[in-house]
């Protein structure tokens, strides 16, 4: 792979693109990934070099990406760029696929970032929360059971307030979807607990929970651990994404 001079604040700073090899890396410092998109390199506005988000790369592949949210924050984030899900745009913040990244963290990883960004990942409390004031972004939760069922819960405004390590909804717009309005309803604010993971304050959802394979889901009923959304029964949950994308623009 090639080594790419990124030059931030007056800092030099060499990236190595890897082949991911199943390692986990903070995703604040270097993601361990397949490949990256550079996108396009805006030149307007102070420090900018990447485009602000996913919705305006150039290359419409999914993909690990550069981008640059919009003032006041300017510091480049790695991210994984979905850009097959209804037209693309979206910025993956979330994602469990098999449970081999392990989500029982301490707060300080929450707030950060963990995981590998070309499989299961967490994206990082602070790196959300600067999406989300960046400007106004919806949110989209997809959900798949071992069954091979799809379903899904969206958001029409995300809107995030951070007090020192405390990170909250102020609110989360009108809700849409097939898998039920169980995560902003009564305004959340993220609470970690030891040994179940980190994830908004709601007794109805937990997508950072210990994950449960399929020959070891036996009869859990609404057990609380594990991930579980609303009415979809605990340990059911195979795979589980969240995302971001910026609202279309009125002309």
């Amino acid at each position: 792979m090639k080594l790419v001079g990124l030059v931030v604040c007056c800092l030099s700073v060499a990236i190595l693109a890897t082949p991911s090899m199943g390692r986990e890396l903070p995703i604040g410092a270097i993601m361990d990934a397949k490949h990256i998109h550079h996108g396009a390199h805006y030149t307007s506005g102070p420090q900018r070099l990447h485009p602000k988000s996913c919705r305006d790369t150039l290359k419409r592949e999914s993909g690990v990406y550069w981008i640059q949210p919009e003032w006041p924050f300017y510091e480049p984030m790695l991210v994984y760029c979905d850009q097959d899900y209804e037209y693309g745009g979206w910025t993956v913040i979330q994602r469990r696929i098999d449970g081999t990244v392990n989500f029982d963290r301490d707060l300080r990883d929450y707030i950060k970032g963990f995981g590998n960004i070309d499989e299961e990942f967490w994206l990082g409390l602070e790196n959300i929360y600067q999406l989300a004031k960046s400007e106004p972004h919806e949110l989209l939760i997809w959900l798949k059971d071992f069954s091979g069922n799809t379903s899904y819960a969206r958001y029409a405004h995300l809107n995030m307030n951070k007090f020192g390590t405390h990170y909250d909804f102020r609110e989360c717009g009108s809700y849409s979807g097939s898998a039920g309005d169980n995560f902003c309803k009564y305004g959340p604010s993220f609470l970690y607990r030891d040994n179940v993971g980190g994830f908004w304050d709601s007794s109805q959802s937990n997508l950072n929970g210990k994950y449960v394979p399929y020959n070891d889901r036996g009869d859990r009923g609404q057990t609380v651990k594990g991930l579980y959304w609303g009415d979809i029964k605990a340990g059911s949950i195979k795979e589980a994404k969240m995302m971001l994308r910026p609202k279309a623009r009125e002309n």
